[in-house]
């Protein structure tokens, strides 16, 4: 083992979900538990933060305007037309 790294044992339906989420990502087991690791173990306590703490600072969302929106039905529609246009078109 290399100074500081660790070997984790992981019973088998664990292992599998791992091979099974690393491959859909196309990351390896060893890279995507190491992801997966660090996101769950992050703290922003653990820094010292240069300027602000990004938890103080406001999200700009922008704001969204329900009434430009389009039912799914509609949107479900035109999104199928042009598929099958482009799919036609290169027949």
């Amino acid at each position: 083992m290399a100074d500081g790294s660790i070997t984790l044992t992981l019973d088998e339906a664990l292992g599998e979900k791992l091979e099974r989420r690393a491959a859909a990502v196309g990351m390896s087991r060893q890279e995507f538990a190491q992801q997966a690791l660090e996101r769950s173990l992050f703290g922003y306590d653990d820094y010292t933060w240069i300027g602000d703490d990004p938890r103080d600072r406001p999200i700009d969302e922008p704001e969204v305007n329900l009434a430009d929106c389009k039912p799914w039905d509609e949107v479900k529609r035109d999104l199928m037309a042009r598929l099958e246009a482009r799919l036609a078109a290169k027949a």
